[in-house]
């Protein structure tokens, strides 16, 4: 049986287990910050998006305003996502990826070449800069967490 994932938002010094199919209110409740909403792409959803204000986080929603998966972005400096101990926003690539090595935490590269993959699509890492890591560390610029049922840690598809 493989292992399960659970990423944890962090913000400031409190630790959060979102859950799938959390409402929008439990959620606004365990984040306890000042929340925006916006249609994020009209022509592609009409559910509103959160946005936890001076924070870089992002909660997206579907039917029946229920939870589904969460976005945290690294330039406001104030939450990160947690995997066993790691911490994906504020690791440098590729010590970021030799910590989920160690983990035993399957991921690939993108063929993009825009970032990595963590677990069957649980947890996508946008790193502009990835193959840039000859010259210098780089950083995770954002982090997406698809909330699932099944939290398992498959292998990576490609």
């Amino acid at each position: 049986m493989m292992e399960s994932i659970y990423p944890q938002l962090k913000i400031g010094d409190q630790f959060i287990l979102l859950e799938k199919g959390l409402t929008r209110t439990e959620v606004r409740a365990l984040i306890a910050r000042d929340v925006e909403t916006f249609v994020k792409s009209p022509s592609y959803s009409t559910i509103p998006t959160d946005d936890v204000k001076n924070i870089g986080l992002h909660l997206y929603y579907q039917d029946k305003d229920t939870l589904i998966g969460f976005e945290v972005f690294r330039y406001q400096n104030q939450a990160d996502v947690v995997i066993n101990g790691i911490y994906l926003l504020h690791t440098s690539w590729p010590l970021l990826g030799k910590q989920l090595d160690e983990e035993k935490i399957p991921y690939i590269i993108n063929n993009d070449g825009y970032g990595i993959t963590i677990g069957n699509d649980l947890v996508r890492l946008y790193i502009p800069d990835i193959e840039e890591i000859e010259e210098y560390p780089v950083m995770v610029d954002s982090a997406y967490v698809r909330l699932d049922d099944d939290q398992s840690m498959h292998e990576c598809e490609q």
